[in-house]
């Protein structure tokens, strides 16, 4: 069995208002073209379905310190919050739980703009 020499990087995302299954497999995909495009090896991807809850943050972060994943990426800032500076304090807390680094994959976008992508 070969083992693949990029490093692993996990994902979280948090469903989003109005982010319906077509979405959540876009932006899934979107990921994982991210990943490869930095090469990483994309592992698990996290999926907080709960609005305003932490869930699959802390299953995230408890699993890159068990598995030594120093590498989590975000389709946006706002999949860690809608409030910049919370954003902001999020990223920092990942990159402090991981010892690692948070990569975001594109700038927030606005409603308008969301809507054009789908």
């Amino acid at each position: 069995m070969t083992t693949d020499p990029r490093p692993l990087l996990f994902g979280y995302l948090r469903v989003l208002p109005g982010m319906g299954i077509d979405g959540v497999i876009r932006t899934h995909r979107e990921l994982a073209a991210f990943a490869r495009s930095q090469g990483f090896v994309l592992g698990n991807v996290f999926v907080e379905t709960k609005w305003q809850q932490l869930t699959s943050w802390v299953a995230m972060t408890n699993r890159c310190r068990r598995d030594g994943v120093r590498n989590v990426a975000v389709p946006s800032t706002e999949h860690l919050s809608t409030v910049a500076p919370l954003a902001d304090i999020m990223c920092e807390e990942i990159e402090g739980d991981i010892g690692g680094r948070l990569w975001v994959v594109m700038p927030t976008a606005g409603p308008a703009e969301q809507e054009a992508r789908r």
